[in-house]
């Protein structure tokens, strides 16, 4: 039998680089590994693929899509789709005000479904200002996942903002009248340059910046939200 046909000769047959793809039809002995050619995850993140790692568990669905949406000042909307549902129990719809300290805000079982799945909960009488969600999906074995957060704006009331002391020596405070999310601060002079910039999480009310080594003159404070921009004028002394 030819070396390409017999299944015993080990030049043909033998895969040098792990790759998957046996050296006689490998053109490019690369060492790139078979996980990562065939797109095979890793659920435990511990650097070996699905397919060779005796350790991992496999994921009980796939999270697709995850939408929060204000209806109207009484209501929020969460609609999340997955695949792949297998062996789980039910989700919980998490929320939060300051971004940090989730809690359960009600159940929706699952349908335990490989196909497509559509999934829908109406938070009713949400707080004033940001609000924060996400959805933990729990399985039979207790394993859970989650999805990404969002975070919807609940305008019961307008922000009220103040900017004080206003002029300024040292530090000036930035005070709204619901909790702050995520945001972008910028202090920018009347030269267009921005002379200090924040981004990160803040999940109070107030924030503190220190101006201390800023020029004397005017300058403009803009904080930018998920859902809005605000610029506020500031003195420095």
């Amino acid at each position: 039998m030819p070396n390409l046909l017999d299944a015993d000769n080990a030049t043909h047959y033998f895969d040098e680089d792990g790759d998957g793809i046996i050296n006689l039809f490998d053109i490019d002995q690369s060492g790139n590994f078979y996980g990562n050619v065939s797109g095979f995850p890793d659920n435990d993140d511990d650097g070996t693929v699905n397919v060779l790692d005796g350790t991992d568990i496999p994921l009980p669905l796939n999270f697709l899509s995850f939408n929060a949406n204000v209806i109207d000042k009484s209501r929020v909307s969460l609609k999340w789709t997955t695949s792949d549902e297998r062996n789980v129990s039910h989700f919980e719809v998490l929320h939060t005000l300051d971004g940090k300290i989730f809690q359960s805000i009600g159940t929706v079982q699952a349908n335990n479904k490989v196909s497509l799945n559509k999934y829908s909960f109406t938070h009713k009488n949400p707080i004033k200002g940001y609000n924060y969600y996400k959805v933990k999906e729990i399985d039979f074995d207790d394993h859970t996942d989650y999805t990404e957060v969002k975070v919807v704006f609940v305008d019961l009331v307008e922000i009220s903002w103040s900017i004080y002391p206003n002029p300024t020596h040292d530090w000036v405070t930035i005070s709204s009248s619901v909790n702050l999310p995520e945001a972008e601060i910028q202090i920018i002079n009347t030269s267009g340059q921005v002379i200090y910039s924040y981004k990160g999480e803040i999940g109070e009310r107030s924030i503190e910046l220190e101006s201390s080594n800023w020029p004397s003159g005017m300058y403009y404070l803009q904080m930018i939200l998920p859902d809005r921009r605000e610029v506020f004028p500031i003195i420095k002394k």
